[in-house]
């Protein structure tokens, strides 16, 4: 369920940055002709917004990934029993 909202919530990120992307692509003057030179807080804002989601999708995907994590293996086991000489049968 968490994953699921997670890729939904970047999704909807994503669109935001897009619109934002787009009004600074058509940002008009005071007479009504486009202009390049403004908007830049548009412009901006898309920038931000696509890092977070590129950042926040690399986490999910990695969490998403992860899918051995039941089976850790733990370095600090005990490792091969001890003969009776109080030495490892494999070491001599």
């Amino acid at each position: 369920m968490t994953k699921g909202l997670s890729i939904l919530g970047l999704m909807t990120l994503a669109a935001i940055a897009g619109w934002q992307f787009y009004a600074f692509a058509t940002f008009k003057d005071a007479s009504g002709t486009v202009d390049v030179q403004g908007g830049t807080l548009h412009l901006w804002l898309a920038i931000g917004i696509t890092v977070l989601v590129c950042i926040g999708g690399f986490f999910l995907f990695s969490k998403l990934l992860r899918y051995d994590k039941r089976n850790d293996l733990h370095i600090t086991s005990a490792g091969q029993p001890l003969g009776p000489t109080g030495f490892r049968k494999d070491l001599l």
